[in-house]
């Protein structure tokens, strides 16, 4: 499971393909999937997820960058989706939750 972790770590701000992790730590995509489930109790496409709105957290903390740059930063490749995804995530916008911390 740390080699999966590793491999996000270095690759969130790119599409992952589950067919290229799963053959990084040499198994299909269909046990890799039920692995990482039953591993992480969550999809391989939800830790994603959630680590890439865990950076943005971070930027939005502790960088003056724009969202949208943020937005880039992490590895969303839509603005609109970004805000819809952290806002239904967090309950609040990346706006707002950058107030909170000013």
């Amino acid at each position: 499971m740390q080699q999966i972790c590793v491999y996000v770590m270095a690759h969130y701000i790119h599409t992952i393909f589950l067919d290229d992790i799963a053959a990084e730590v040499g198994m299909n995509r269909s046990a890799f999937c039920s692995y990482f489930k039953r591993c992480k109790g969550m999809t391989f496409s939800q830790y994603v997820t959630q680590y890439r709105l865990n950076t943005a957290c971070e930027l939005l903390k502790h960088s003056q960058k724009q969202v949208s740059e943020i937005c880039f930063t992490v590895g969303f490749n839509d603005l609109p989706h970004f805000v819809r995804v952290f806002t239904n995530t967090l309950g609040m916008s990346p706006s707002k939750y950058r107030r909170q911390f000013q």
